[in-house]
C-alpha cells in the first residue's frame, strides 16, 4: 500500500521506503523484520509455512521403506544447527497457524510426529536402493546448507553419489507442484488454515498433492463419517510414519506497517490483506 494508493500491498523491502515516506504497508522478508521493529514500523507475522524433506511418491521414491531410510540416517540435532535462527523446529507436518474447529490444530494434535534417527536405516536403504540411482536434492540458496548436509549424510550412509540443484524459489515451488522432482527441501505453505482441507490434499488424485502420493490407507482415514482432532493427527501420523514429508523447522511470513495504519486485516497462507477498514491517522 503506497501513500497514494490504497488496493494492494507492495512486496518490496518496506524499511527505507517507510522511513521516506512511500509506503504505507508491505510484505517484508525475515531478514528484514529486526530493521524494521528497530525503525518503527508494526509487524505482523504468522507461522504459516513448515520447511521440510519431501519426496515425490511417483518414482524411485515409491517405496515408503526407502523414503524412511532417507529420513532416518539423518541426525536431526545435526540438521538443528543450520536452520534460521528464528525458525522453530518442526513437531509436526502442519504448521502452527492451521486451525482445526476454530482452535489451533497443533494445540490439539500435541505429539511429535517426525521419524526419529534409526542405527538400521543404512542398511535398509543400501539394500532397497537400485543401482547407479539418478537421485538429485532439490533446494534453494537459502536451504543450500541444509541440503548440503543431508546429501553428505546420505552418501556417507548408502556409500554412493547423489547430486544437489539449488534453484531460485519460484522454480523450486513450481517443479515442486508440477512433480517435476525426485527429492526436495521444501517449504509447504497450506492453501488454507483448516488442518481438513491440508491432510485431505494428500489423499489419492488431488491437485494439491505435490507428494504424488497415491495410498488407500490414507485416503480411508479422511473418508470416515465424522472428522475429529484425533482423526486428522492420525493422518499427520500416517504421513509421517510413510515419510511422506520430514517436517524440519517452521518459517514464518511478514508483514510490516506504519503504526499510524490501522483496521488492516492480515491473512496468512497466502491470503494477502483486506484493506477496506483500512484507515491512518496524522
Amino acid at each position: 500500500l503506497s501513500s497514494n494508493d490504497s488496493s494492494a500491498a507492495v512486496s518490496v523491502n518496506p524499511v527505507q521506503s517507510w522511513i521516506n515516506g512511500k509506503l504505507d504497508i508491505a510484505a517484508l522478508d525475515a531478514s528484514d523484520e529486526p530493521s524494521a521493529r528497530k525503525a518503527g514500523l508494526t509487524v505482523t507475522s504468522f507461522q504459516d509455512t513448515t520447511v521440510g524433506l519431501c519426496f515425490n511418491t511417483s518414482g524411485v521414491f515409491h517405496s515408503a521403506a526407502l523414503r524412511r531410510a532417507f529420513v532416518q540416517v539423518l541426525n536431526r540435532s545435526s540438521l538443528m544447527q543450520i536452520i534460521p535462527v528464528d525458525a522453530q523446529a518442526a513437531s509436526g507436518i502442519l504448521p502452527p497457524a492451521m486451525t482445526f474447529g476454530g482452535q489451533s490444530y497443533r494445540s490439539q494434535a500435541k505429539n511429535e510426529t517426525y521419524l526419529k534417527q534409526s542405527a538400521s536405516a543404512a542398511a535398509v536403504g543400501s539394500k532397497l536402493l537400485p543401482k547407479n540411482p539418478q537421485i538429485t536434492l532439490l533446494c534453494t540458496n537459502e536451504t543450500k546448507a541444509l541440503a548440503s548436509r543431508m546429501l553428505a549424510s546420505w552418501n556417507q550412509a548408502f556409500q554412493t553419489y547423489f547430486s544437489l540443484n539449488a534453484v531460485d524459489s519460484s522454480s523450486l515451488l513450481s517443479s515442486v507442484r508440477s512433480g517435476s522432482y525426485t527429492i526436495a527441501v521444501y517449504p509447504y505453505t497450506p492453501a488454507s488454515a483448516d488442518a481438513y482441507t491440508a491432510l485431505a490434499s494428500f489423499q489419492s488424485g488431488q491437485g494439491g498433492n505435490f507428494t504424488q502420493l497415491k495410498d488407500p490407507a490414507y485416503d480411508q482415514l479422511l473418508n470416515s463419517g465424522t472428522v475429529s482432532s484425533s482423526a486428522l493427527a492420525e493422518a499427520e501420523k500416517y504421513l509421517n510414519d510413510k515419510a511422506v514429508f520430514y517436517p524440519i523447522y517452521y518459517e514464518k511470513h511478514f508483514y510490516a506497517a506504519q503504526p499510524s495504519l490501522s483496521g488492516v486485516l492480515y491473512y496468512p497462507f497466502g491470503g494477502g490483506l483486506d484493506l477496506h477498514s483500512a484507515a491512518k491517522t496524522n
